[in-house]
């Protein structure tokens, strides 16, 4: 079963919008760094909910706000357990 939820305001990263955003939320695959992590995914945006319901009709309305959690990756590095990146190349 997909989880797929319409949210206001469409909330990511790096934006805020005004606008009913359609997210589709499972976990990170097995081959990822952030494997069993949850995977929000943006799948569009609508002026109102009737278009966004109408869009995607299996998607569940969140009358809670956005559901938008910053991931937080300090536990990933790439020179190995605690140690800085350093770009020696």
């Amino acid at each position: 079963m997909i989880d797929k939820r319409i949210e206001y305001p469409s909330v990511g990263q790096t934006y805020v919008h005004m606008e009913y955003g359609v997210y589709k939320y499972d976990e990170y695959p097995r081959y990822s760094v952030l494997a069993g992590e949850e995977r929000r995914s943006f799948l569009g945006s609508y002026p109102t909910l009737a278009e966004a319901q109408a869009a995607h009709p299996d998607a569940v309305w969140n009358d809670g706000g956005s559901c938008f959690v910053e991931k937080n990756l300090n536990h990933l590095s790439a020179g190995g357990e605690g140690e800085p990146w350093r770009d020696e190349y």
